[in-house]
């Protein structure tokens, strides 16, 4: 039940940012939307456990068209953390994985 919960709240924030017409295909404008939308992405797949992955970190690509979104590592700890890579213009999610 949590997923469908999670897939209409990602849902949701893509169909607010098609709503603004003057937003000239700039789906994911800045780190936090991006954040926010790599969480909606990452706990139906890997569940509430990934949040203890924060903080998560957003960068832009050097042309400013993909975001990529990584988790942390507290120190001292071993595991990997996820990772995602989103397209700007109009949210596409190119990829999903979690490092080892």
């Amino acid at each position: 039940m949590k997923i469908f919960l999670y897939i209409f709240q990602f849902l949701i924030v893509s169909m607010t940012f098609n709503l603004n017409e003057n937003q000239d295909e700039n789906y994911v404008p800045d780190e936090k939307t991006a954040i926010k939308v790599a969480e909606a992405i990452w706990i139906p797949i890997y569940g509430e456990k990934v949040l203890d992955k924060k903080p998560f970190k957003a960068t832009i690509s050097e042309d400013g068209t993909i975001w990529t979104v990584k988790g942390t590592v507290p120190k001292g700890m071993l595991g990997g953390f996820p990772i995602i890579e989103i397209r700007k213009s109009d949210c596409k999610i190119i990829k999903v994985f979690h490092s080892k």
